[in-house]
């Protein structure tokens, strides 16, 4: 089925309390999508370029309703010491 609504249509109709075409989804694929967009995750996690290339192709792929960006807390640690 194919969807009725955009994105920032539905949020806004869903903020408001009025009837939406399907809920909301937003996955949570954290690191994942470096894999989506065929790339390291250690690329991916240094890189905020690919950061954004990465989130916007599996956002092409699975047409989620927002992006979640996040990345790998290990390389903080690594940072630190």
């Amino acid at each position: 089925m194919k969807d009725q609504m955009t994105p920032m249509e539905r949020s806004i109709a869903l903020s408001k309390g009025r009837v939406v075409d399907r809920l909301p989804c937003n996955l949570n694929i954290a690191n994942g999508v470096a894999r989506i967009h065929r790339c390291k995750i250690s690329d991916f996690n240094v890189s905020g370029k690919t950061i954004a290339e990465a989130q916007i192709s599996a956002y092409r792929r699975y047409g989620m309703d927002g992006v979640r960006v996040f990345t790998d807390l290990y390389v903080w640690a690594e940072a630190m010491g």
